[in-house]
């Protein structure tokens, strides 16, 4: 039986349903790897980790406020250096508790929020060597003494901070259901490799007499320990390169991963190795099988990667500034396409981040490369259970001295121009790594609707031209047998 390999889950099925819905969407037998279960080539991977967690103790009944209870029960990792603060009243209560109403509800205590407006701050989370985070938390809405009335996407806010509250991001969640009562709510995101600590903030935005209730707060992490933190190996994860390479200035670089949420399983998305500086990318690479394929259009949420700073990003709203009609300008190219991650709306929008964009010869990019996407990398996907892909973008090759240009963003800045464009594919099908090809490509003004076979090469001869070990988690066995190939039958689209 075939297998696909999703090793980034890091949520568990918890019922048949959820099981069925996942293998609806590949045409082979799903390997669905739990974390906690099964192994890559260098290690098991680890259970999702809990580094923070606060029940909100049995406050008195005399409802003190937040500011100065301290029968806190916070627990985690990062826990340790926790603090709380308030702005309005939020006091502490036992009133219309949770327990019993949502999976995991403790009961007992929970904050109260007296008024719209009113803000409850975790501050201090220690963060330190995580970046894809999961919250959860508690929250229901009454209305005065007439019990409780649903929860909708304007009971409460939720922020997030990087650097202690001086800027806040807003963040997202799902779990509302409409029920009046509790609800468990669930927000997905990412803060920027090298984080230390995470604060977060729940604003009450219900109107009227209604008031909201908080408990049961988790932040957990969505990956396992190390996955972002840079280093030549980072997870069992096939698709990986190393971080390293001659002709890249290590100081300017920043891991970026993206997981994403199909049929309610959390997995991973693409990983990118990105240069603050030169505002691109030198690889992006991800897991495609038919899970990732769906029905989802492009979006075109161009939209700066909610991971890192903006400032470290090319702003690309309206294109570069480089980009002509004729077709001999740059077009913001893709380094993971829009196609290959259809599986629904939210997921298709992470493919328009701006770091995922790199200033890609016009002509280029709306042909050939379209075509080595759809005829060739798309088309093969056929032949295995999990196709790895790796894109990337070369400004200087190994001993090499070719010049470096640049085009400019909406705000004027310099976006570094790449020389060249490269893929390496690797196919797996069971517990086999079957076939490896590289594609080698120009950034000029080339066209076509096929790829020919003198775009190939090995994939060692890329990593000669790069300096990157490409799929480095894979054995040394592994690695040589297919990153010395260059069997042009074994994939689809390619002519002679």
């Amino acid at each position: 039986m075939r297998k696909l390999d999703f090793r980034g889950i890091t949520s568990v099925f918890t019922t048949a349903i959820a099981t069925m819905l996942l293998a609806s969407a590949c045409s082979k037998t799903n390997d669905v790897i739990l974390p906690s279960a099964k192994q890559g080539s260098t290690g098991t991977r680890a259970a999702t980790t809990v580094i923070y967690n606060e029940t909100f103790g049995s406050p008195s009944t005399s409802q003190p406020s937040a500011s100065t209870y301290t029968g806190w029960v916070k627990s985690g990792t990062g826990a340790s250096s926790v603090t709380y603060s308030i702005v309005g009243t939020v006091t502490m209560r036992t009133t219309l508790n949770s327990a019993g109403t949502y999976s995991g509800a403790t009961g007992d205590g929970e904050v109260f929020f007296g008024g719209t407006s009113a803000e409850f701050h975790i501050n201090g989370i220690g963060v330190s060597g995580n970046t894809a985070l999961t919250l959860t938390f508690g929250i229901s809405q009454a209305n005065g003494g007439s019990g409780f009335v649903a929860v909708d996407a304007t009971t409460v806010q939720v922020y997030t901070s990087t650097d202690g509250g001086s800027s806040w991001t807003a963040q997202s969640f799902t779990g509302i259901t409409g029920v009046k009562g509790w609800i468990l709510a669930t927000s997905s995101f990412s803060v920027p490799s090298g984080t230390a600590t995470l604060a977060i903030k729940f604003v009450a935005s219900a109107t009227g007499s209604s008031v909201v209730r908080l408990d049961d707060v988790t932040l957990s992490s969505n990956a396992a320990t190390g996955d972002a933190v840079g280093g030549a190996v980072r997870s069992g994860w096939m698709e990986l390169p190393n971080n390293t390479s001659s002709v890249v200035n290590a100081a300017n670089t920043v891991n970026i991963i993206h997981f994403t949420t199909i049929n309610g399983v959390t997995v991973r998305n693409y990983e990118q190795l990105y240069d603050n500086t030169m505002k691109m990318c030198y690889w992006v690479a991800y897991p495609l099988c038919p899970l990732y394929i769906g029905t989802s259009d492009r979006t075109d949420a161009w939209a700066y990667d909610p991971s890192i700073p903006t400032a470290n990003q090319a702003k690309l709203s309206s294109g570069y500034a480089e980009y002509s009609s004729d077709l001999t300008g740059y077009d913001r190219g893709h380094q993971i396409p829009s196609a290959d991650r259809t599986s629904d709306v939210a997921t298709n929008k992470t493919t328009f981040y701006y770091t995922n964009m790199t200033p890609q010869v016009s002509k280029l990019n709306q042909t050939l490369w379209a075509a080595l996407e759809d005829k060739v990398v798309r088309a093969s996907m056929s032949l295995c259970d999990t196709l790895y892909v790796v894109t990337g973008a070369v400004l200087q090759t190994v001993g090499g001295n070719e010049t470096i240009t640049y085009a400019h963003d909406n705000n004027g800045a310099q976006v570094a121009v790449p020389n060249y464009y490269f893929k390496v594919l690797v196919q797996r099908t069971g517990n086999t790594y079957k076939a490896g090809i590289g594609f080698w490509i120009p950034n000029s003004f080339l066209s076509g609707s096929t790829i020919p076979s003198s775009y190939c090469k090995t994939i060692d001869q890329i990593e000669a031209l790069t300096g990157f070990n490409f799929f480095c988690n894979l054995s040394a066995a592994d690695q040589a047998n297919v990153e010395s190939q260059l069997n042009i039958s074994d994939w689809n689209g390619i002519t002679q």
